[in-house]
């Protein structure tokens, strides 16, 4: 999500001294960087479905929804990683806040619905 911004926004950040990139610069290896901490969310998202995680618990049925929407994110940052663009980064940045807002919706309802 942030660095999907600070790739859209890098010129302006450079401006301010401010670095949002991890390698301070619009690379394959930013891209690559994204796409591996996108693996990392959709895992860390994922595993309350496994119960380990004290109250916050997963259904199978909403750890499937979730998962889903992890690799829709994965595939717009395989976009940016392939792609190299600003337009790019746009849509991962888009999908980004889609993903966030749905995944606490789902984690809101299988709490509310569904563990109750």
């Amino acid at each position: 999500h942030f660095w999907a911004l600070g790739w859209m926004l890098h010129e302006d950040y450079q401006k301010a001294g401010i670095n949002m990139l991890p390698t301070k610069k619009r690379d394959k290896s930013t891209a690559l960087q994204i796409i591996l901490y996108s693996l990392w969310t959709i895992i860390i998202s994922v595993f309350p479905v496994t119960g380990l995680t004290g109250d916050l618990k997963l259904s199978i049925g909403s750890a499937v929804v979730v998962l889903f929407l992890g690799l829709v994110m994965l595939f717009y940052s395989i976009n940016l990683y392939n792609k190299m663009n600003i337009a790019a980064a746009k849509k991962l940045f888009t999908v980004s806040i889609l993903y966030l807002t749905l995944l606490q919706i789902t984690y809101l309802i299988d709490k509310i619905y569904l563990w109750t």
